[in-house]
């Protein structure tokens, strides 16, 4: 029996980690991934140039790059696939290290309790396949939190915790901004834990960590402090309101389904009160510092929102997402009791099935309508057309799938950013209808919104039909510019 429980424990987390893979050929992508592999084309420098542009820093952008040198010929030179690839890749790197690492740390049904919320909780589901960084930044958020717990948990840390880290603290803070809030959440709680435990000893080498990855971020610091002030000058986040505080707290623990969703609240609860106890009263700190790094990431993300302007939206807590995850996994491994142990195990999958069936079904149906909206487009264009839209974003989109058509918008801009990483599709902004007949004779009309084709009276415009990409719906049109 035990045999068999240890071949399940490794059998479980594979098989859900195997309900992506379709997913990954799938050519539905929204705008930000639609950026992704555009910016990915270019060199490595002109990559980081251009980034720094932007309000990211450019590590992942260069593992895409790396990504698609290696890997795109094994998914038919499909540029989505292949980013598609890359995202689930720390995913995977995350399971095998729950598995092996956390269980050999913290027991056999903690490393697969950790596992299956990896591969089987909602939003770890929907961010597993997008085209961003954030699986990356929880990987090396993750990574660093478990080098801190080799310090937090020995007399003598070896030295090489330290440096550990060291590198995968700077490897996060290149990765996203609120990964490397996480990475500093993770180090003031181990300053914190040694202040009140009285281990000074340890702080001189913590202080040369911290340093040392102040040091390895140099040479991005002075871009860092250029994208900080274009963010405090301007940027798209919304104010932070109690609703949005409501939505960070439910984020990583809503599945959609009220069954599902009631359970998985539960767990998260008793988990949370569990780490506390443990905390308390076995001095057992792993899980409860876990889960504040999630909770810590989201303070610093509402603070520095009401100090700079908003900056902080749900997804950017998906980098401290495997330690949240982690935490409430040692929390439930430190009960005693075998049969509270199993109805734990099993609530999860009923959860974790529950989501991944709805995140297959949802993939499918939008993998299905990106084909088909592709293809019909394809039959109506050339390299002479325009693609008329109303949406930017609806435009980079279709812009990627058609980069030699005139990838046209309607009462938008064309930044100098969105030029420079879109410099492989032909991408243009007018302000009136009667620029298009400059252009082209023929165009293909993309409406999100129904008001655009009002404008084209004058025009012979007929319905093609109702399209969907990725999140993005429209009716399209074809139209005689003659």
């Amino acid at each position: 029996m035990n045999k068999v429980s240890r071949i399940g424990g490794f059998i479980i987390p594979i098989l859900l980690l195997a309900c992506v893979i379709p997913s990954i050929f799938s050519n539905t992508i929204w705008v930000d991934e639609a950026y992704s592999v555009e910016l990915a084309k270019h060199s490595i420098r002109d990559l980081i140039i251009t980034d720094a542009m932007d309000v990211h820093p450019p590590l992942y952008y260069i593992i895409l790059k790396a990504g698609y040198l290696i890997g795109a010929p094994f998914f038919q030179s499909n540029l989505v696939w292949t980013g598609k690839f890359v995202s689930v890749f720390p995913y995977i790197i995350l399971v095998f290290i729950g598995l092996t690492i956390v269980r050999r740390n913290y027991g056999a049904f903690a490393g697969l309790l950790f596992s299956i919320f990896i591969v089987s909780m909602p939003q770890m589901l929907i961010y597993s396949t997008e085209i961003r960084m954030f699986g990356w930044g929880m990987l090396f958020v993750f990574c660093a939190f478990l080098s801190m717990t080799q310090i937090m948990n020995n007399e003598k840390p070896k030295v090489y915790a330290y440096m550990l880290l060291t590198v995968f603290s700077a490897l996060a803070a290149y990765t996203h901004y609120f990964a490397c809030a996480a990475a500093i959440v993770i180090y003031a709680e181990i300053i914190i834990l040694e202040f009140v435990r009285r281990r000074f000893k340890l702080l001189p080498m913590l202080l040369l960590s911290g340093i040392g990855v102040v040091i390895l971020y140099i040479p991005w610091l002075l871009i860092f402090f250029k994208q900080v002030a274009t963010v405090s000058e301007n940027y798209w986040i919304p104010p932070i309101t109690m609703d949005s505080v409501l939505e960070y707290s439910k984020f990583l623990i809503t599945v959609g389904q009220p069954a599902a969703d009631a359970i998985l609240y539960a767990i998260f609860i008793i988990g949370v009160v569990l780490s506390l106890v443990l905390c308390l009263k076995k001095k057992c700190y792993d899980g409860l510092f876990g889960i504040l790094v999630w909770v810590g990431t989201i303070l610093l993300g509402i603070i520095l929102s009401l100090i700079i302007r908003p900056v902080f939206v749900s997804r950017y807590m998906i980098p401290a997402a495997a330690c949240m995850w982690l935490g409430i996994s040692i929390s439930y491994s430190r009960i005693d009791r075998k049969l509270i142990k199993i109805v734990v195990l099993l609530c999860v999958l009923f959860v974790g099935v529950i989501s991944n069936r709805r995140y297959y079904y949802d993939e499918n149906y939008y993998r299905i309508q990106t084909d088909y909206s592709i293809d019909t487009i394809r039959d109506s264009v050339d390299d002479a057309t325009i693609i008329l839209s109303n949406d930017n974003q609806i435009q980079r989109v279709v812009g990627y799938f058609f980069p030699n058509c005139h990838n046209i918008v309607l009462g938008a801009e064309l930044s100098d950013l969105t030029a420079a990483v879109y410099k492989d599709v032909r991408l243009g902004a007018i302000n009136s209808i009667s620029e298009i007949k400059d252009i082209s004779d023929s165009m293909i009309v993309l409406d999100s919104d129904g008001t655009l084709v009002t404008e084209l009276t004058e025009y012979n415009v007929e319905k093609i039909e109702s399209l969907v990409i990725g999140p993005y719906s429209f009716d399209a049109y074809s139209a005689n510019l003659k």
